[in-house]
């Protein structure tokens, strides 16, 4: 028997031809150990570590983001310092935000992370000794409305030694600071610091090829969990609609045209995984990701 559990949240990606774009944010050349990952020496006991950065919509639009789908982030390492035993734990958060800035005392990892989007969770994560960019996929995407400031949590923990300090190129020269950074040797945050030097960053941007992005609300998928169907309620009378279900790597495994009145659909003949599931309708579209598990 197959159970359906919808988790609410937008996802486009899979049912978009468009070319994905890397977006780098940030030119500069120095050093800063205040990175997504804090590695002050291959000694150092501060072996965890917080970062909020805030990227402005100014900044993301005038360096070729357009809205859609952030499906990866990278940073610059600028040296060899590593952490090579690849059992550490990373996560990154995404989230709009009204913010410019951390003046006044904001950027409390604890508080800003509510309500943020986990678009990247590891706990076996390791640097390599190289130099160069360091990316993560998101096995959740973040989607990017065009309009919005966005803020990039990190945190990261890890057991053993790094073989030295790991720097990250980075970019200075905002006042006021557009970082905020603690590190400890617990899971208890330490000090805040805010900082005007931002790690540079690029992130891999699916375009959204559609008009409008319709609040998810407006449609109920039930029962959750279900037995090898899914239902529809819209909350809205809508012209003619038409259901798509597409699996993790793109590929169109249902679609039908949803009849006047039709409210339940079968999908006894999909197998266990991740799906995301689509309602078009002229100028707007409503998403929802899709899980599907084997009892």
């Amino acid at each position: 028997m197959k159970r359906v559990a919808f988790i609410l949240a937008f996802y486009l990606a899979a049912f978009n031809n468009l070319p994905a774009q890397v977006v780098t944010i940030g030119t500069g050349v120095s050093n800063l150990l205040y990175g997504p990952i804090y590695i002050f020496s291959s000694g150092s006991t501060n072996t965890h570590s917080w970062n909020l950065s805030i990227y402005q919509q100014s900044e993301l639009v005038a360096n070729g983001a357009t809205p859609g789908l952030f499906t990866s982030a990278g940073w610059y390492k600028n040296d060899v310092g590593a952490y090579l035993t690849n059992d550490a734990s990373f996560e990154i958060y995404m989230k709009p935000t009204t913010l410019s800035n951390f003046s006044g005392g904001a950027g409390n990892f604890d508080v800003e992370s509510v309500g943020a989007t986990l678009v990247y969770s590891n706990t076996a994560v390791g640097l390599p000794a190289s130099i160069g960019w360091v990316d993560f996929t998101f096995s959740t995407p973040y989607i990017w409305n065009g309009t919005d400031n966005i803020m990039v949590l990190t945190r990261w923990v890890r057991p053993g030694a790094g073989t030295a300090a790991v720097n990250w190129a980075a970019t200075s020269g905002f006042n006021p600071a557009v970082v905020s950074h603690s590190f400890s040797a617990s899971a208890t945050m330490g000090t805040l610091y805010t900082t005007g030097s931002r790690a540079n960053i690029h992130f891999s941007v699916t375009p959204v090829g559609i008009n409008k992005l319709e609040n998810e609300s407006k449609l109920l998928v039930y029962p959750n969990p279900a037995n090898d169907k899914i239902n529809l309620k819209f909350e809205e009378t809508y012209p003619a609609k038409s259901l798509s279900i597409c699996n993790s790597i793109g590929e169109v495994v249902f679609a039908e045209t949803v009849k006047s009145g039709q409210t339940e659909f079968l999908l006894n003949n999909l197998a266990a995984g991740i799906y995301f599931l689509k309602i078009e309708m002229p100028d707007v579209v409503i998403s929802k990701k899709l899980v599907i598990v084997n009892d």
